[in-house]
């Protein structure tokens, strides 16, 4: 909320931390404030499971790190929640020489110590936008990090996984696609109980997409041109090479820099319609472009930025349609413009 543009829609703007919509739709909320009422209401009610945002189970380094002070206990909270059969999800954003190294040790360990209830603990990589007047300088996580946190805890979160009798610690994937290294194998990822929050759809694209290949058969259509953020590039090339083989579909990737939001964001959800509409300004001959979905409110078909897919056709000069953005939805909106 801090890092966005001035001009978006007010909703964006909004740090809502309410409990009930954590429960209905799987929102973080850091429960800072959280009262002995609201407690006893959650638990009355059965409201589970929750979705906690933790970064630090050290209650000074909470503080800073949330920047308010006199925070309910996170633990406590969480003890309470635990003995009465509430189910968490819980996740620390991962700020390089601040909630990492000892204090991300611990925070593992006292979260790992209410498993079951505690069903999961993601680590997600610090996000920083070009939108940071006021705020404190904080280190982005680099390639060179990301590979060095991978080698020491992916071993540990299997040890753990061994250890629990089931799987509990995961890493986003933006630490394997800023490291360059491969996913572990996608057993690991259990049920994906973190999928929205960005651990596992990589490797749940590329399991889908390899299902998917050995289905779909030969098509007839125009060139379509698809975007997609920065960070996923090179699994996208990968799975629209192998499908233009086996339909003979011609399939061109266009990767947008996110220049609304800085170039540090390279997720496609993040992705404006002016990003595109720059991205692709000088490119000819398109006829066709497709956009994923995750690019746009759900049910009004908007970007962040409020520009929809008639106003980016308007600029480009070409027809504009979204998909489904997975393996599956992808061809089926081949098949579908090849009639």
């Amino acid at each position: 909320v801090h890092q966005l543009p001035r001009g978006l829609r007010k909703p964006l703007y909004v740090k809502d931390e309410d409990y009930r919509l954590s429960f209905l739709y799987g929102n973080y909320v850091t429960l800072a404030n959280i009262t002995a009422a609201e407690i006893a209401r959650i638990i009355e009610q059965r409201l589970s499971p929750l979705y906690i945002s933790v970064h630090a189970t050290e209650p000074a380094l909470r503080e800073k790190l949330l920047g308010r002070s006199n925070l309910v206990p996170v633990l406590e909270t969480i003890a309470a929640f635990a003995q009465a059969g509430i189910r968490m999800h819980t996740q620390v954003v991962l700020c390089p020489g601040i909630n990492d190294g000892a204090a991300f040790e611990k925070t593992v360990n006292d979260l790992a110590a209410f498993y079951p209830q505690v069903a999961s603990l993601a680590v997600v990589p610090l996000g920083l936008t070009r939108h940071r007047r006021g705020l404190p300088h904080l280190e982005p996580v680099s390639g060179t990090y990301a590979g060095s946190f991978i080698t020491e805890w992916l071993p540990r979160q299997l040890a753990l996984q061994e250890r629990l009798g089931g799987e509990f610690l995961f890493l986003a994937d933006e630490f394997f696609i800023k490291a360059g290294v491969e996913f572990p194998p996608f057993e690991t990822y259990g049920d994906l109980p973190q999928l929205e929050n960005g651990v596992g759809m990589i490797p749940l694209f590329e399991e889908e997409a390899q299902e998917l290949l050995g289905t779909v058969a030969a098509l007839t259509l125009p060139e379509v041109t698809v975007v997609t953020g920065v960070s996923p590039l090179r699994y996208i090339n990968a799975f629209a090479g192998k499908l233009a083989a086996a339909t003979s579909a011609r399939i061109r990737i266009i990767p947008v820099e996110n220049s609304f939001f800085g170039k540090e964001v390279t997720v496609t959800g993040l992705v404006t319609g002016s990003d595109i509409v720059s991205a692709l300004q000088g490119e000819l001959n398109i006829e066709l472009l497709l956009v994923p979905d995750v690019m746009l409110k759900e049910g009004e078909g908007l970007f962040l930025d409020e520009m929809n897919l008639d106003g980016i056709a308007a600029a480009l000069g070409c027809r504009v349609e979204s998909f489904p953005a997975t393996p599956e939805g992808f061809y089926e909106k081949l098949v579908e413009i090849a009639g």
